[in-house]
């Protein structure tokens, strides 16, 4: 997706998610549609920080979520991880739901744990257990 379409489409997604009138899922599930269309992971993070606690409506916050969860967990679950700390911040009820939703499915939990460890590991020079001295 030409990355003009994809701030296009994004935006529409934007003006969806403030709406509360009784047409607002119908809307953001439309506007949701059209940037899916082409699927590309770059939608993934900007989708999970539109996730609000004091949305209208749920269902138009299960519409986001679904969007970012249509991707492969290889592609989803990095992304997820890097628009956690902030997703934590600003809804922290969604959050807890994407991260619950991700651990009860097997095998996207198996790759959130691999992942991690790899981050982890990474970042300690490949020491696992220099997690538990900073404890």
């Amino acid at each position: 997706m030409v990355s003009t379409e994809f701030d296009v489409a994004l935006r529409k997604v934007r003006s969806a998610v403030t709406q509360s009138g009784p047409n607002a899922v119908r809307e953001l599930d439309k506007a949701v549609a059209e940037l899916v269309s082409r699927p590309t992971p770059a939608y993934i993070v900007p989708l999970l920080l539109l996730l609000d606690d004091e949305a209208a409506h749920d269902e138009a916050m299960f519409s986001l979520i679904h969007a970012a969860e249509a991707f492969d967990d290889a592609e989803y679950v990095p992304e997820l991880l890097e628009a956690l700390p902030t997703l934590r911040s600003n809804a922290p009820k969604w959050a807890s739901i994407v991260l619950t939703r991700t651990l009860n499915s097997g095998p996207t939990r198996d790759l959130l744990v691999r992942v991690v460890r790899e981050d982890v590991s990474a970042v300690q020079g490949g020491n696992p257990m220099a997690v538990s001295a900073h404890r």
